[in-house]
């Protein structure tokens, strides 16, 4: 009986500790500590397992956020290793900056903030496992407008799965996250392709092709992840091509804008 009675006293606390946090926007520890130690009839095991409760519910926090956190920090780290590696070959070998006017360098610099807000958006779907929130293509349950809920979706500090009142998060949630990504995409494959047909009309056919050729990687092995149930195959490949995204148009930012330095033997 007294395991039981301190079985039902953890629930009570960590399920009290998710919704106090959810609907205050903040964690009352002693109060929930103290609820846990009255139900579990002043033994004290409560209060350690309601304290215990709540710190794994803020541990799943930190764990969702510092998935998506690591694949934005590695991107940005290899942005600025090829930036380095670029550097480094301009000051043993200069070259002549590629002939391109300021509207098209404007317009690589507005595409690949655009690709660095897609490829945060594709880490939120990875970290809440909404890949398959749609399984159908190009539609979403049968509509080009399925029904979302935008703000449970998107709602940053909340436990993996629930919601910040400590409910299970809901199909209509998941469906927001993926489907934005989703819309993004069409936004965006669109402007890699005339970005890819502008380069090439300046004169820069190699950086043409790999804009070209990544968007189109992009485009498969992300379709592929929808209508083959998410492979494991198809989800490396799918964030290869993100990171080939990030090198390339730090590539490109590199010879545009030529780093001048001296460097000796």
């Amino acid at each position: 009986m007294v395991g039981g009675s301190r079985g039902s006293a953890a629930a009570v606390g960590g399920g009290a500790a998710v919704g106090a946090e959810g609907s205050q926007g903040r964690v009352i520890r002693d109060d929930l500590a103290d609820l846990a130690d009255a139900l579990d009839g002043g033994h004290g095991d409560g209060r350690l397992a309601g304290r215990e409760l709540l710190d794994r519910g803020l541990l799943d926090r930190r764990r969702r956020l510092n998935g998506g956190g690591r694949l934005l920090g590695g991107l940005v780290l290899l942005a600025l290793l090829c930036r380095q590696a670029v550097a480094y070959s301009q000051a043993y070998r200069p070259r002549v900056p590629p002939s391109v006017s300021p509207a098209l360098r404007k317009a690589v610099i507005a595409v690949f903030a655009l690709v660095g807000l897609q490829v945060a958006l594709g880490g939120w779907v990875s970290t809440n496992y909404a890949v398959l929130a749609c399984t159908d293509f190009p539609t979403c349950h049968g509509t080009w407008w399925p029904d979302m809920n935008f703000k449970q979706g998107f709602e940053v500090w909340r436990p993996l799965g629930l919601s910040g009142t400590g409910e299970p998060v809901t199909l209509a949630a998941l469906t927001a996250i993926h489907y934005v990504h989703r819309l993004m995409a069409y936004l965006l494959l669109p402007l890699l392709g005339v970005l890819a047909w502008r380069l090439h009309g300046a004169h820069w056919p190699r950086a043409a092709m790999w804009v070209l050729a990544l968007a189109a990687w992009q485009f498969f092995t992300g379709l592929s992840n929808v209508v083959l149930g998410w492979p494991l195959v198809a989800a490396v490949s799918h964030t290869g091509g993100a990171a080939g995204l990030v090198v390339v148009f730090s590539w490109m930012l590199c010879e545009l804008y030529p780093q001048r330095q001296e460097v000796r033997a």
